[in-house]
């Protein structure tokens, strides 16, 4: 469930010939094999906390996952339609921050970010060397509550295998790199009693056009809107 919820393109299947989830199942346990971490945290005078912390870990069978695609089998052919897996042995350098606090009685923020370093000795396929986001959250006597959120990641490098790209060459490996993206979402609630409310969120209201996984694009736009109702 925790692969499949991380990238929900994984192939279930090895060879094209063999049973269904011999893939998926088939799969390594990642050991993290030490773990490493400190960290300092507290009160920060603004109405809020902060917390700083860094983490080292090594790890065994890290996966990462690579796009495969080949016109020689009986799949439709398409770019990059489906994910293979990849295990490597290394080391990870996480160093993480984040604050809250309040800017006036109806005002506060929330922020929180990421450095990650990865030596695998290979390319840290999907994986960014940052991330962050910012929040400002407006609350109205607790009956009008209304947030901006922005959001970002680093730069990824994410590979391609397959025989696609020349039938003459061979099977290849291709990297390709998707460059940093930022999201800005809203969201809005009107408490009309303690049992009943109604809210709404945009999502990406930037528009920005950005690929989650390599020939996924994500939605550029997304609005949704709903009732919470509790007995």
């Amino acid at each position: 469930m925790k692969i499949v919820s991380e990238n929900p393109f994984l192939a279930n299947r090895k060879f094209f010939g063999s049973q269904p989830d011999a893939l998926l199942f088939g799969l390594p346990d990642t050991d993290h094999e030490l773990i490493i971490s400190a960290g300092l945290k507290g009160n920060n005078g603004i109405g809020g906390n902060y917390l700083l912390s860094a983490s080292y870990s090594m790890i065994q069978s890290m996966l990462f996952y690579s796009s495969f695609v080949s016109p020689t089998t009986t799949v439709p052919r398409a770019m990059g339609n489906y994910f293979m897996f990849m295990s490597n042995p290394g080391e990870l350098l996480n160093l993480h921050g984040e604050m809250t606090g309040e800017i006036s009685d109806k005002l506060s923020f929330s922020g929180a970010a990421n450095y990650y370093n990865y030596s695998f000795g290979i390319t840290p396929w999907n994986k960014p060397s940052w991330d962050f986001m910012a929040g400002l959250d407006y609350n109205l006597r607790d009956k009008i509550v209304a947030g901006v959120e922005l959001t970002g990641i680093g730069k990824r490098t994410n590979v391609i295998n397959g025989d696609y790209f020349s039938r003459n060459s061979g099977y290849i490996q291709k990297e390709i790199e998707m460059p940093s993206h930022f999201n800005i979402n809203l969201t809005a609630e009107y408490r009309y009693s303690k049992i009943l409310s109604f809210w709404t969120r945009f999502n990406n209201i930037s528009f920005n056009d950005y690929y989650e996984w390599a020939y996924y694009p994500s939605q550029r736009f997304l609005f949704l809107v709903g009732f919470t109702y509790s007995l």
